[in-house]
């Protein structure tokens, strides 16, 4: 999962690249859209899921696109075209495409400390310095927004998880929040404090979670490397999204693109 902050960046500039019928969607259900740029992500901070492996969230990104796409075939069919549940699959096409092109290089970048997640977080930080917002003050839970429609329209994407049940997808998207908003340290006594309660917790994996004071210095050599793929997947994907709409409607081939899980394998 490329963080956050990073996938909420891409909804935002991919709308203004969507051809019309899709960002009408879009633009008419933004907070569905939105939270789709997260994906499957929600699972990895609801307590009961986490990062298990029955977890949906780790189920759906070992599988290709093609396995989300085909479960929610039947369910789309119901919708109305210009829907909450259209905009967030719109969104987490994103979330797919995104993921599954950008991972091989955070694989590929991470190395000791430097981990998967670090490599994420560091992004995050490039990408809001880069649109000129101080990553030690931006409320990354804000991103999530709080729309009671999503207790119902969200779980109908994960219903042929076992664990994906309602319970279990509001959980998540709660968590989601309240994880993000914990995270937060605008200080370098935060974030001391954050790192001793998750060392003496046992929890120590989640401090990769913190923007830290001090931007591990390979993010340097990282970033722009990971910004490349960040924007040739952008200008390829409004071609993806309606290539996978004119599958769903029209019976069209669906592209390679697909035929990978969200690890780019």
């Amino acid at each position: 999962m490329a963080s956050i902050y990073t996938h909420h960046r891409f909804g935002l500039q991919l709308l203004e690249l969507l051809p019309e019928q899709y960002k009408i969607i879009a633009e008419t259900h933004r907070d569905y859209y939105l939270l789709g740029q997260q994906g499957p992500d929600i699972f990895f901070f609801n307590p009961l899921t986490l990062m298990k492996p029955d977890s949906p969230g780790m189920i759906i990104h070992k599988e290709s696109g093609i396995n989300f796409i085909e479960n929610q075939k039947e369910m789309l069919h119901d919708c109305e075209w210009n829907s909450p549940e259209m905009a967030y699959f719109i969104g987490s096409l994103c979330h797919y495409l995104l993921d599954s092109n950008i991972h091989p290089l955070v694989n590929q970048l991470s190395e000791g400390e430097f981990s998967h997640l670090n490599v994420e977080t560091e992004l995050d930080r490039y990408y809001l310095i880069k649109d000129q917002k101080n990553p030690f003050k931006f409320k990354l839970e804000n991103l999530i927004a709080k729309e009671p429609g999503f207790k119902t329209v969200i779980p109908k994407f994960y219903t042929h998880y076992r664990k994906g049940t309602p319970q279990n997808v509001n959980l998540g998207i709660r968590f989601f929040r309240y994880i993000k908003w914990f995270f937060h340290s605008e200080s370098q006594i935060k974030e001391n404090f954050l790192i001793s309660l998750l060392n003496f917790t046992g929890f120590s994996n989640f401090k990769s979670l913190i923007i830290l004071q001090t931007p591990f210095k390979e993010a340097a050599t990282a970033n722009p490397q990971l910004d490349v793929i960040f924007e040739t997947t952008l200008n390829k994907s409004p071609a993806l999204i309606d290539n996978v709409f004119q599958y769903l409607m029209n019976g069209h081939a669906l592209a390679d693109a697909f035929k990978i899980n969200y690890d780019g394998e």
